[in-house]
């Protein structure tokens, strides 16, 4: 995958744009959906002078709740490494 993604922010002096590439990996094990997403971002601030690089790796377990298909139970963490 690959994508762009834009955040206004109540200070226009930082609004943040966002190019990023990611491989997600899903599948069913046991009760749970589970998946793995791997991300590398740029991040560029508005004034400011370089990009930053960070790389985002996330593990995601949800669990359907029986009576309520629609609704799950999540838990998920997620590593962060900025690169500059």
């Amino acid at each position: 995958w690959a994508g762009y993604g834009y955040t206004p922010t109540f200070n226009p002096a930082r609004d943040e744009h966002r190019a990023f590439q990611q491989s997600l990996y899903e599948r069913p094990l046991g009760p749970f959906a589970f998946s793995l997403r791997t991300r590398l971002e740029q991040r560029l601030l508005e004034h400011a002078d370089h990009a930053s690089v960070r790389f985002r790796n996330q593990v995601r377990f949800a669990y359907p709740l029986p009576r309520w298909p629609k609704l799950a139970l999540v838990t998920a963490d997620e590593l962060f490494v900025n690169f500059n």
